[in-house]
């Protein structure tokens, strides 16, 4: 996932502002690189990497080890069940993993612990609306074999937000790999 990660942060950065976020949440954060790079870009904001417990654990050496140590807060948990308070809650990789069902439950666990003017930053490929050879393209079909999930087109993300009682408010569209859906409260 570092690796993963290391691919989209400069679109990421160069596309899309995470501000004015007191608090990023860093939903299935893995080891917290792309909540690194966040705070790094953005010194006024903390941070939070959310994942399993085992993976919390686990990232809990390498954030400690960072310069920017004292902006983090390492929990674990399910996402299905609650996670911790935030302005902004970044997924990336994490709705393609998931039916559309589960991707609800997720978005519905965020929404709880969302505040009135907070985001949702779904950071994943988004597929055209006519299929096309794409990275996107190959690994919807590596979703529906290896997980209950898959990539999604842009209607089809509008569609899950909105059943979640969220609406998209930007699209940040990456041709060449994964872009940027953010969406708020309704």
């Amino acid at each position: 996932m570092t690796f993963m990660t290391e691919l989209v942060v400069k679109f990421i950065h160069d596309n899309f502002k995470f501000e004015p976020f007191e608090v990023v949440a860093d939903i299935g954060g893995s080891h917290g690189d792309l909540l690194l790079s966040v705070l790094e870009q953005y010194p006024g904001t903390r941070g939070v990497l959310f994942d399993l417990p085992g993976v919390a654990e686990q990232a809990e050496q390498a954030v400690r080890s960072s310069p920017l140590a004292d902006r983090i807060e390492v929990v674990g948990g399910s996402f299905f069940e609650e996670v911790p308070g935030a302005d902004a809650y970044l997924m990336r990789h994490i709705i393609h993993d998931w039916s559309d069902e589960e991707c609800v439950q997720i978005l519905a666990s965020i929404r709880k612990s969302i505040g009135p003017n907070g985001r949702v930053v779904v950071i994943d490929y988004v597929l055209a609306d006519v299929p096309q050879p794409t990275q996107g393209q190959a690994t919807d079909i590596g979703m529906m074999v290896w997980a209950t999930g898959r990539e999604r087109r842009r209607s089809e993300l509008e569609s899950l937000f909105a059943r979640a009682r969220f609406r998209v408010t930007r699209f940040c569209e990456n041709p060449m790999g994964h872009s940027v859906v953010e969406g708020m409260l309704l």
